[in-house]
């Protein structure tokens, strides 16, 4: 069962996700902050409570290929509720990233 991690696009966190049923809301906040504490001590702000929004994620036996994946053709990947999707924490981390 997914729990919680960073998806990335290939090379860089682009989003940290967490499964609704692992975590709630503050508690998915608090876990981008302790499992990506190396990005906030640099080029990124910290998240608030309004970084963190509700999104869908499944599992795909084959990515769909705008997925760039670094463990070959299956994983975990945004889409559309329904079909196997289940509810996620969701953190876009390259909104993060400071502009100064």
């Amino acid at each position: 069962m997914f729990e919680f991690g960073n998806f990335t696009d290939g090379c860089t966190p682009t989003h940290f996700v967490v499964n609704q049923k692992y975590a709630d809301l503050c508690t998915a906040g608090e876990l981008c902050l302790s499992e990506n504490a190396h990005l906030f001590k640099g080029d990124y702000r910290l998240p608030t409570i309004d970084d963190v929004k509700q999104k869908y994620v499944r599992f795909y036996a084959r990515l769909p290929d705008s997925c760039d994946n670094e463990y070959g053709e299956r994983g975990y990947s945004f889409t559309a509720k329904g079909r196997g999707a289940f509810p996620v924490w969701a953190i876009d981390l390259e909104r993060l990233k400071r502009d100064d």
